[in-house]
């Protein structure tokens, strides 16, 4: 388990790359990589909801701030926070006994963890922002090429975390 010192970093680490790193690769308007999702799905599974959806929260409203995106990115991640623990549950099972990183959970189960939660987070992300369904086809595709780019920044990404040794 990490100390808290560690999840403030966490958090000043992946708002820095997504807001100077992440946020500049752009290709024809169909591809964004969401990297500050791994925030919330690295926290500790004994964090109580309510500060898991707050933490959340504060996740968003940080990058909703610095990127201008109106409350997308704090809506979007307060819904993934807010389904983490049944997803928890359901794709990791028994395996959750405190961080859900790769180097605890084996690889495969957390792509598969990861994966669902940033689908929720980006169906809920370009849902609201085309606000239509107008450009149905379109948003699918922004939806899963968002997914799959975002799953790999995410894996490379938490790397660090599981090569952290047991503090307690």
């Amino acid at each position: 388990m990490l100390r808290p010192i560690d999840y403030i970093i966490l958090f000043i680490v992946t708002v820095l790359l997504q807001l100077l790193l992440f946020d500049n690769i752009e290709v024809t308007g169909l591809l964004s990589i969401f990297v500050y999702p791994l925030f919330v799905i690295a926290l500790p599974v004994s964090v109580a909801p309510g500060a898991l959806l707050l933490l959340a929260a504060l996740m968003g409203v940080t990058i909703d701030f610095f990127s201008g995106t109106a409350g997308l990115s704090t809506m979007s991640i307060v819904l993934m926070a807010f389904v983490r623990p049944a997803v928890l549950r359901l794709m990791v099972g028994d395996a959750t006994d405190s961080v859900p990183v790769s180097g605890k959970i084996g690889s495969y189960r957390f792509l598969r963890y990861a994966t669902v939660m940033l689908l929720v987070h980006n169906i809920a992300f370009f849902m609201l922002e085309s606000l239509s369904l107008e450009h149905l086809p379109i948003t699918l595709l922004r939806i899963a090429v968002c997914t799959v780019f975002s799953l790999a920044a995410v894996y490379f990404c938490q790397l660090p975390l599981t090569r952290q040794k047991e503090r307690f």
